[in-house]
């Protein structure tokens, strides 16, 4: 299961992470992040680009911490590193919870439209991806995101949400 996840190219992964392993002396300052030490010690929630790019408009709202940079900012970062620590997990708690108890309602396969596609010469004969969900499956990864949160927030930061981009 663990080498099925580890998927490269258009997936992000997340993780709950304890935070103190990263954060020991808790200045903003982390060390070097060994990726086959978060693989083999945290479990990965897996999703495609495309399904997480469906819910980008509210993934912006999610106060998150860009360790590149050595702030706090807002949204998912899809090219790079995100901790969601706390603050951000209140909120995200409450985006993954509600878009899974809006998928529920939906048939066990379905699509959605995804971006627009077109060739450089003509943009007129373009057309809109489409994404095919399997209802189950994504709702259970949204459902975990949402209790990662959960765990982050009844650590008091002792935990985080790691993603990695793409």
């Amino acid at each position: 299961m663990l080498e099925e996840n580890r998927k490269g190219g258009l997936h992000h992964n997340f993780f709950l992470v304890e935070t103190d392993n990263y954060f020991p002396d808790k200045s903003r300052k982390n060390r070097l992040i060994d990726l086959d030490e978060i693989w083999e010690n945290y479990k990965c929630v897996n999703m495609h680009d495309d399904h997480l790019r469906y819910l980008s408009d509210t993934l912006i709202w999610i106060p998150t911490y860009n360790s590149w940079k050595n702030r706090d900012e807002l949204g998912i970062y899809f090219y790079s590193t995100t901790i969601i620590k706390k603050n951000g997990a209140i909120i995200a708690k409450k985006i993954f919870e509600n878009w899974a108890n809006l998928f529920l309602n939906g048939t066990e396969n379905f699509e959605l439209t995804g971006s627009y596609c077109s060739n450089s010469e003509n943009h007129e004969k373009g057309y809109y991806n489409k994404i095919k969900i399997n209802r189950d499956e994504f709702v259970e990864k949204l459902n975990t995101l949402s209790y990662y949160c959960d765990e982050v927030i009844k650590s008091n930061d002792k935990k985080s949400i790691w993603h990695f981009g793409i």
